[in-house]
């Protein structure tokens, strides 16, 4: 009975070890073994199951490369953490002078806009639409926020010759720059929206939509514009991107910076923001719209009734009882 006892004991204490070091197993399966300085990278189930927490973060020491495996395995919005990567470095400065004289996050974000809009408008060449043109436009956009009356539009020579995007059309405010000479003959030789075609309608429709996302506060629009860009660019471009923004909070030299905005740089991401999802389904809204009335004045022509006068000669009749 004795040994009995014992051997149970044994193969209770057998069992319960086995139990234990599966746990462990499992428990260890669920982390990913990936350690980037003070990176760790965790499974989503586990965080799911809020078993586990991270680590504190030392956004001053972050390389290129934990940016980009923060961005890939989803740990933080990437937007949020461009802006803890810049007042990161901030802090790192000894002198509250300095840190002092610093711009928010937004504002940074706003001025790197503006030196680019500025450096791509040297040399554009801009003029009105025409009061019908204005007219026809109108009533698909709100004159609050996009009066068309103080549109201007015109080729843009840095676009076609720095950027090579001569098919681009590019929207500041109230200024739609294009990099196509043609376009904007074409533009400003038209009496009215139905004298374009489906494609010229929509190009301006597409980019007085940015007029309207503007309202007038280009700072704004900067922000909103540069949040999404994070968001839906790849983790190396954010990455890269903030490489050359870090360095030119100090050497305030932004070409860099300008020069990662290129149009071919941005064109695989820029269709996925909803600054972009929303100009597009704009324009194809109003190219429905003036398609509709292109119709009918087509079938106006088409069928418009022509009365013919003839001289008739009344020849008298005589009539005999």
């Amino acid at each position: 009975m004795k040994y009995s006892s014992q051997i149970l004991l044994f193969i209770v204490f057998v069992v319960v070890g086995f139990a234990g070091y599966l746990a462990y197993q499992i428990f260890m399966d669920e982390q990913d073994v990936v350690q980037s300085n003070i990176i760790y990278s965790i499974n989503a189930t586990a965080l799911e199951k809020k078993v586990l927490a991270l680590p504190a973060i030392n956004y001053a020491v972050l390389t290129n490369k934990d940016v980009v495996v923060i961005i890939d395995d989803g740990l933080i919005k990437p937007s949020v953490l461009m802006e803890k990567l810049y007042l990161a470095k901030v802090n790192t400065s000894t002198s509250s002078t300095i840190r002092a004289s610093m711009l928010g996050w937004n504002d940074l974000l706003a001025k790197a806009f503006g030196l680019y809009m500025d450096w791509l408008n040297k040399g554009a060449k801009m003029q009105k639409f025409s009061s019908q043109m204005v007219k026809d436009f109108t009533p698909h956009y709100d004159v609050k926020k996009c009066n068309l009356s103080k549109v201007t539009f015109g080729y843009a020579p840095r676009l076609a010759e720095k950027l090579n995007s001569p098919h681009l059309g590019i929207t500041d405010g109230y200024k739609i720059m294009f990099g196509d000479q043609d376009y904007v003959k074409t533009f400003s030789s038209a009496s009215k929206a139905t004298k374009l075609d489906d494609g010229e309608v929509y190009w301006i429709a597409h980019e007085l939509t940015h007029c309207e996302q503007y309202a007038g506060n280009r700072n704004k629009y900067a922000v909103r514009w540069f949040n999404e860009l994070f968001d839906y660019a790849a983790a190396g471009f954010v990455a890269d991107f903030w490489d050359a923004l870090g360095k030119a909070i100090w050497t305030l030299n932004f070409d860099p910076v300008i020069a990662m905005l290129a149009p071919e740089n941005l064109a695989q991401y820029d269709d996925n923001m909803p600054l972009e999802v929303e100009a597009y389904e704009r324009g194809m809204k109003v190219v429905g719209e003036i398609g509709k009335i292109r119709a009918r004045e087509q079938t106006k022509v088409e069928f418009k009734p022509k009365f013919i006068t003839s001289t008739m000669n009344l020849v008298p009749v005589k009539i005999t009882p």
